[in-house]
């Protein structure tokens, strides 16, 4: 199993073989990690750093990453 934060998956959604680097390991990453990445790609397109379309084209990779979301048990209620 290997955990990633939203630097791992921005990265991985950077090309279209990013995730293929990662395969043979399950990876799973907490539930806020989709909301911080989404917000990296929208800081990078707001940047200009990518075009709106390359923005897209990363959230569909995004939101079709191989990881699996998990929110641990109780961790809402201590929040």
């Amino acid at each position: 199993m290997l955990v990633v934060d939203a630097s791992v998956v921005v990265a991985a959604c950077r090309t279209p073989v990013g995730f293929t680097r990662l395969s043979g390991h399950e990876l799973v990453a907490p539930r806020l990690m989709l909301i911080e990445a989404s917000s990296v790609l929208h800081e990078m397109a707001w940047r200009k750093e990518i075009s709106a379309s390359r923005s897209k084209t990363m959230l569909d990779r995004l939101l079709n990453a191989p990881v699996q979301i998990h929110t641990p048990d109780g961790l809402i209620k201590a929040a």
